[in-house]
């Protein structure tokens, strides 16, 4: 049984994912992930309660960062919360309607 506002990946995704992410990442592989990111979101709809994003982008420079993070706070509905790595963090999550609720925890703002 899958929660209300789930998101289930699948093999596609899962693999896609994988082909993109890595240590050594040129900017057509960060720009994949973003993408991928905003295929995932859109085909599932939105919005979402929860989307979580653990250490997906911990080896991006920042400016990837900001682009892939905000494709899932976009997706969040009123009072929903994007969950981040424990090596992660937004350094400003007002500028995408985010406030830090825990830590690596955000959580979207009203208005």
């Amino acid at each position: 049984m899958t929660a209300p506002g789930a998101v289930l990946l699948d093999q596609a995704d899962l693999a896609s994912l994988a082909r993109a992410s890595g240590i050594a990442l040129q900017s057509y592989r960060r720009a994949h992930v973003s993408a991928c990111v905003a295929r995932i979101l859109a085909r599932h709809g939105t919005p979402f309660d929860l989307v979580p994003c653990r250490n997906a982008t911990i080896y991006f420079e920042p400016p990837a960062q900001r682009a892939v993070h905000a494709k899932p706070a976009a997706s969040l509905g009123q009072g929903g919360m994007l969950m981040l790595g424990s090596c992660e963090q937004l350094l400003r999550p007002g500028r995408l309607g985010l406030a830090a609720a825990q830590p690596h925890v955000y959580r979207k703002d009203a208005g």
